[in-house]
């Protein structure tokens, strides 16, 4: 073993495993005991680089938060490789155990990390007795299983953990109890239980956490405070906090004039701020470009050269957290005709006259629905007509002497024309 590519897998190796590094997400993996039920793992998280179900014939060393353990003397294990919080659809059929199927209303699937962990807690999984399967899917990742509790329970547990009105920073726990007083006990991912933030003596079904970090995976516990016992605990239910600050997607530009674009993007996350970074076609590193930080997704860029591709970069800013830029996109501003005849299709024309223009400027257009735009030399709109009449007269007494550009657009095409304002 001195070849330096081998590294710890951290999987378990069971007294008989079942395992799967390829083609995961379609994968299907059954182990059977013989005769304490079998268990199924499939529906596999695609980010997880292998599975392995593993069994132990013996009873567990730790067994607290186990209410009853009865004859139950094996035990299997999951082991998610590369990421331990994996999510998958597990399936524990029972069948082929007698006293469980005699007990069915009173099982429950306990579940741990691995042999590290001490406390137990009752899977947030339903069991459907008339099918004897305890079953459904979750972010259960690496992690142990055990039927227990073939008596009825001195204190019910709760069940069906759900996370909601997840935000940046909190959460919104809920539940389903017969008991009226409960404890909730959260953490980030991996945490032992009795480690984690602790609340008692709680009323309602739910709960608000708050004064969670931003893009963290978080899991809760909840149990049942009975006059004088308590339930074992249930969970873990996992819930990812908001994170604003992701990568963008989907950068384009828009409304392409010849010195003028708007630039777009995706945000699959909720960012306060974005920096943009464009500049030439090929300029390279962003943190060079010209930059400039936005608080909308969009940003109109003036300023830009007739008939030239340029390049753009987008990133999130949310102050300290500043995801990479996503990019380069490319586009190219339109050409500028130097006739005073704009052909903007090839039967539709238009003629912009006098030129230089000191009061007024005419555009005759030889259709009825075309827009007529007019910008100064920044790219700023300054003037708009749409679907107007064959002739557009733009008072420019008043504006301020210098290069405009004249747009006319008809069925998607357009022509530009620049324009010399004089005093």
């Amino acid at each position: 073993l001195a070849d330096t590519n081998w590294v710890v897998s951290g999987a378990a190796i069971g007294d008989t495993s079942v395992y799967v590094y390829d083609g995961i997400t379609t994968a299907s993996l059954e182990l059977n005991t013989g005769n304490r039920g079998k268990i199924n793992v499939d529906s596999i998280m695609a980010s997880a680089e292998g599975v392995q179900i593993y069994l132990i014939n013996d009873t567990p060393s730790y067994k607290g938060g186990i209410a009853d353990v009865g004859a139950t003397d094996k035990y299997f294990g999951v082991f998610t490789a590369r990421n331990y919080s994996a999510e998958y659809k597990l399936s524990y059929d029972y069948t082929n155990y007698t006293t469980a199927v005699n007990n069915s209303a009173d099982l429950h699937l306990y579940n741990r990390r691995n042999n590290q962990y001490k406390t137990w807690a009752i899977t947030n999984l339903g069991n459907n007795t008339a099918t004897n399967t305890i079953s459904g899917k979750g972010h259960l990742g690496t992690r142990q299983y055990i039927l227990a509790d073939f008596v009825a329970l001195a204190c019910s547990a709760p069940d069906s953990l759900e996370a909601s009105n997840i935000d940046t920073g909190s959460a919104t726990i809920v539940w389903v109890s017969q008991e009226s007083k409960y404890s909730l006990q959260w953490g980030e991912v991996g945490f032992q239980l009795g480690d984690g933030v602790t609340v008692s003596g709680l009323s309602a079904k739910s709960f608000g956490v708050t004064g969670l970090s931003l893009g963290t995976a978080y899991e809760a516990y909840v149990k049942n405070d009975c006059s004088g016992s308590e339930s074992a605990w249930v969970g873990p239910l996992y819930f990812e906090t908001v994170n604003p600050c992701v990568m963008q997607t989907n950068g384009f530009a828009d409304s392409i004039m010849a010195i003028s674009a708007i630039l777009k993007w995706t945000d699959p996350g909720a960012a306060p701020a974005y920096d943009i970074s464009w500049g030439p076609k090929g300029f390279g590193n962003p943190n060079f470009g010209i930059q400039v930080t936005i608080s909308d997704n969009r940003y109109p860029l003036g300023g830009l050269q007739p008939v030239t591709e340029y390049d753009f970069y987008v990133r999130s800013n949310c102050g300290a957290n500043k995801p990479g830029w996503a990019g380069p996109y490319t586009f190219k501003t339109d050409s500028i005709s130097t006739s005073s005849v704009l052909s903007i299709l090839d039967d539709v024309h238009a003629v912009v006259y006098p030129n230089p223009a000191t009061s007024t400027v005419n555009i005759d257009v030889n259709v009825d629905d075309a827009n007529v735009y007019m910008y100064n030399a920044i790219g700023v709109k300054v003037y708009e007509s749409r679907n107007n009449s064959k002739k557009v007269s733009i008072d420019v007494a008043n504006k301020p002497a210098g290069m405009y550009y004249i747009i006319v657009e008809h069925n998607g095409a357009k022509a530009t024309r620049k324009l010399v304002v004089r005093h």
